[in-house]
């Protein structure tokens, strides 16, 4: 290694042999100041570590665990939407601290992870979901060649899981009762008239909060044309996650009679303050409404009214259980909520069947069919 000096920073260079070309090249640092032991210890560090970068084609065989992290975002931001990857980044930034960041990936064993994540929580909903962002980081370590063993991910099984939907949801994004929305509906027309109006077009629509955000007037006629949604992490339109989340809504007259309501409230509003916007939901100056604002809302009003909270999320729950009470099948409501398996929607609700099954059973046991 040897430095020069300039302009108040030195500069550390040191020699390596690319084992792919036999060529000598050269890697740099440069750090502040003049040159102390100190310093020349660190340079000597990341000079190392320059090296071993480039000599195992982008990978050292002792990296750190975070060091992956950081490459494997890197790749995500480049193949993947924006919120996409903000998501993954929390959730893998939270596995890799309960881990640990020093912790060299070619040393990790799938049952040393397990351990790991079983330490922080027992819900096997969170570790499953821990479980298969984690496999995605490691099966790109094994495609980068930074593990050489596949066992790792192979062996990182997910945890098993009571088939009871309530289980597969979060407490607060689970459905309400006909009666405990009758009782939250009233106490919102009276403390917030526009959370009211929109909390009622969630629960009869089944859209998401971020498909409704980025509604259009012009998307809504006899059906409400779902094409965009709004990302919650930056803000900003994008298309809809999957192909069958673009679909087609119809307004039935109880949700056409609420979209009056919103359009009459819009225009007084707008009058009021002067604005013009063409989005469906929209603050007094035409900008998105506050999510951040209406989800501590509905927390607080759900909390204080049913003794438990809730998010907006389970307004889009309450719809299909709603609509299963009625009869409808299980069919169309995957079509309506835009899930790309009907699957999915039997999954989240399967015990709306068994309660549905409980009542049948309570009517037959009543009923006397010969004498």
């Amino acid at each position: 290694m040897w430095s020069e000096s300039r302009n108040g920073n030195t500069k550390y260079s040191e020699r390596y042999t690319d084992p792919l070309t036999l060529k000598v090249k050269k890697v740099t640092v440069t750090l502040p100041g003049s040159e102390t032991a100190r310093q020349k210890k660190l340079a000597l560090s990341e000079l190392q570590r320059k090296i071993e970068e480039k000599t195992s084609r982008g990978f050292a065989p002792s990296s750190r665990l975070d060091f992956l992290l950081d490459r494997y975002i890197n790749y995500q931001r480049m193949t993947n939407r924006a919120s996409t990857v903000k998501r993954n980044e929390a959730t893998l930034t939270k596995c890799v601290k309960l881990i640990g960041e020093d912790v060299i990936v070619s040393n990790l064993t799938a049952a040393y992870i397990r351990d790991k994540f079983l330490q922080y929580t027992q819900n096997p909903v969170t570790l499953n979901e821990y479980i298969k962002r984690f496999k995605a980081m490691l099966h790109y370590a094994y495609d980068n060649d930074m593990i050489t063993d596949p066992a790792v991910f192979e062996k990182l099984k997910k945890f098993k899981v009571d088939k009871q939907a309530d289980d597969y949801l979060k407490p607060e994004d689970k459905y309400l009762e006909h009666d405990e929305l009758v009782s939250v509906l009233g106490y919102m027309e009276h403390s917030q008239t526009y959370w009211w109006l929109l909390t009622r077009f969630l629960v009869l629509s089944g859209l998401r909060i971020g498909e409704a955000m980025a509604l259009t007037v012009s998307d809504i006629g006899d059906d409400i044309s779902v094409n965009k949604t709004y990302s919650l992490t930056t803000g900003e339109i994008h298309p809809p996650k999957t192909v069958c989340s673009v679909r087609e809504v119809f307004v039935q007259p109880e949700l056409a009679e609420v979209i009056k309501e919103i359009r009459k409230y819009n225009r007084e509003m707008d009058l009021l303050h002067g604005c013009r916007s063409d989005l469906l939901f929209h603050r007094t100056d035409g900008s998105f409404i506050q999510y951040g604002a209406y989800n501590k809302y509905v927390r607080e009003t759900t909390e204080k009214v049913i003794g438990s909270r809730r998010t907006p999320h389970a307004f889009r729950h309450t719809h299909a259980s709603l609509l299963f009470g009625e009869g409808v099948s299980i069919d169309t409501i995957s079509r309506r909520l835009g899930h790309e398996d009907s699957k999915i929607t039997r999954k989240i609700y399967l015990h709306i069947v068994e309660k549905v099954k409980e009542r049948d059973r309570e009517i037959l046991a009543g009923k006397r069919l010969i004498s």
